[in-house]
């Protein structure tokens, strides 16, 4: 599995080629903001499924756990149980942070110790 990003700040970039209507295909910066992360404990046969998700008003992560709701760290949030990531694709409007463009971010060290 490769490294999933969890800051907002700092998102995902990727190059999307699109093809404009005189056929000539045009790169463009796509970024993505992760929102929310299901985990997945056990194995095939069984196991116990976890959730992180993001506040988008508050900014504030929090960890979902059956009948038990706590707000989390953004380093808790990446863990080796992650089975499924949740991204939101940034809008034109919302591509500048801070009056500068978003820098491509590079991958979360904490995932790899």
């Amino acid at each position: 599995m490769t490294d999933y990003l969890i800051n907002s700040k700092t998102p995902q970039e990727y190059e999307n080629e699109t093809e404009d209507d005189n056929g000539e295909n045009n790169k463009q910066r796509v970024l993505y903001d992760l929102y929310a992360v299901s985990n997945h404990f056990g194995g095939l046969g069984g196991g116990h499924y976890t959730a992180y998700a993001k506040n988008k008003h508050t900014k504030k992560w929090y960890n979902f756990d059956d009948s038990h709701v706590a707000e989390t760290s953004e380093s808790q949030v990446v863990t080796k149980a992650a089975y499924v990531l949740c991204y939101q694709l940034r809008t034109d409007e919302s591509m500048n942070v801070q009056g500068q463009h978003a820098q491509t971010i590079q991958q979360n060290e904490q995932y790899n110790k």
